[in-house]
């Protein structure tokens, strides 16, 4: 398993190259894509008190050990598919041994979902046009209506 941790990058963005570049990794790693996964948590990068939010992205690859020297190779896919949304890209490499690694996963749900496992659903709402402003008094009838329940 590979788990690439992002830091200082919009979450969407990093879902977005981890569309693009999972297959690559896949297969410099030699592993199937199923055992790459993107962490990108909701978070800042702070540099001396300002804010460093795409000018300076932290990338954090945690591999099995025998993955080591496979770290530039990594690192140019990595380099050339962030470069386009960050300034500054910080890249560390941590490995461990593979006996320090355990995995549950559930036979009675698919690992992942997907596309192919997921369904979206339409809202029942009326496309609204909000391009007039609305005038009308939003309150008429509140303390009427509020008294009733």
């Amino acid at each position: 398993m590979i788990t690439l941790f992002i830091y200082g990058l919009d979450q969407f963005v990093v879902g977005d190259i981890s569309k693009n570049i999972t297959s690559n990794l896949a297969k410099v790693y030699e592993t199937d894509a199923d055992n790459i996964n993107f962490v990108a948590v909701n978070n800042m990068v702070f540099h001396d008190g300002m804010e460093q939010t795409s000018w300076h992205t932290i990338i954090n690859v945690k591999a099995p050990e025998q993955c080591h020297i496979l770290q530039d190779k990594v690192n140019h896919i990595l380099t050339e598919a962030f470069k386009s949304f960050t300034i500054n890209i910080e890249i560390y490499f941590d490995y461990y041994h593979l006996h320090h690694r355990q995995l549950f996963i559930n036979e009675d749900y698919p690992r992942y979902m997907s596309n192919k496992n997921s369904i979206e659903i339409d809202s029942d709402y009326e496309d609204v046009d909000d391009s007039e402003i609305y005038t009308e008094d939003v309150f008429r009838d509140f303390e009427e209506r509020l008294n009733k329940k």
